[in-house]
């Protein structure tokens, strides 16, 4: 039986933010990529970050359903390739894409954005 210490949970979000100087899913310089840290920062687990695109948008607009429609194949294949994580949907496009793949196994949890900050306190100490 896999303990919580070894099992991965993968953060999905939507698409980079303009603010970051990489096309990465999370990256560590970005504020709502620190957020989140903070809110997980005292579970043990391994864990992964994935965004539904990895093309950033003017302003950093939300994706469109036909944006988010044409990241599917790739998000399915990254997700295809650890069978045993726990998905955490960051914010409604991550939810609407996990539902167009048919996946109901993610918890969901608002966008660490600015706009959604829901204080300093970690995940744990909200369940």
């Amino acid at each position: 039986m896999q303990t919580l210490s070894t099992r991965a949970i993968i953060f999905i979000g939507s698409n980079p933010s303009n603010a970051s100087p990489s096309d990465c899913a999370f990256d560590p310089s970005v504020r709502s990529t620190k957020t989140l840290l903070t809110w997980i920062s005292d579970i043990e687990a391994k864990f992964m970050f994935m965004n539904v695109s990895d093309i950033k948008t003017k302003n950093n607009k939300q994706l469109s359903m036909a944006e988010i429609k044409r990241s599917l194949p790739l998000l399915k294949e990254k997700l295809d390739a650890h069978p045993d994580a726990k998905l955490v949907a960051l914010g409604r496009t991550a939810e609407k894409a996990l539902k167009l793949l048919n996946r109901n196994d993610f918890l969901s949890l608002p966008h660490p954005s600015g706009i959604n900050q829901i204080g300093r306190a970690s995940c744990r100490e909200r369940v």
